[in-house]
């Protein structure tokens, strides 16, 4: 990780622990990565170093459902996702374009 890559991380961690949209943008981008056939199972088929790892595909994906459908989340689940965020933001930064939205946006 380049000394750029670090510092555009500590700058989305920074909007992660203020912002239960960037949060959820995040969760939202990491199953995005998933392939389909790991969507749609919930489960984690391919080591291809994006979307969920085994450990979190099932639930990970489940909180990026409920996102989608603009359900309340729990303050519990909202824990969760600004964890799964944090752990997977090595992965946003290095999607240029989301990287950029996020660090752009003030939400």
């Amino acid at each position: 990780m380049t000394t750029t890559d670090k510092q555009a991380r500590a700058a989305l961690l920074r909007k992660i622990e203020k912002s239960d949209g960037i949060a959820k943008r995040c969760v939202l981008f990491v199953d995005d990565c998933q392939t389909a056939d790991e969507q749609m199972e919930r489960q984690t088929h391919h080591r291809n170093g994006i979307g969920f790892s085994v450990f979190d595909a099932e639930f990970g994906g489940s909180l990026a459902d409920q996102i989608r459908c603009d359900k309340e989340l729990s303050p519990k689940q909202m824990l969760h996702v600004r964890r799964l965020a944090v752990k997977y933001s090595g992965q946003v930064i290095q999607d240029d374009r989301i990287a950029r939205v996020l660090l752009q946006n003030n939400n």
